[in-house]
């Protein structure tokens, strides 16, 4: 899925769960505000509604808009998952 806004940034989904398991949680999807070429770090903002107390085994995905569409072209396949297990929020983590 491409941007619609004529930006050139990827998809960036988060879930509660490993994405790649049944049973994930989708939270949220962003857009990284650039392209991003080999190696380079981006921040990511998506709001997630509703949160359940901490702790989270929070994990995220790039290149997947959280519904099970084709992910963005990578130039380097099987590095595109962060995982923060264990991971807690601030009462206010935007």
């Amino acid at each position: 899925m491409r941007r619609t806004d004529g930006l050139k940034g990827l998809l960036v989904s988060s879930y509660v769960g490993d994405p790649r398991q049944v049973g994930a949680k989708w939270l949220c999807t962003g857009y990284t505000n650039q392209r991003l070429e080999p190696g380079a770090c981006a921040a990511v903002d998506c709001e997630w509604r509703m949160p359940t107390p901490p702790p989270y085994d929070l994990w995220m995905q790039v290149g997947d808009d959280g519904k099970g569409s084709p992910k963005d072209a990578q130039c380097k396949s099987g590095n595109d998952l962060a995982h923060l297990p264990l991971a807690r929020c601030g009462a206010n983590p935007g």
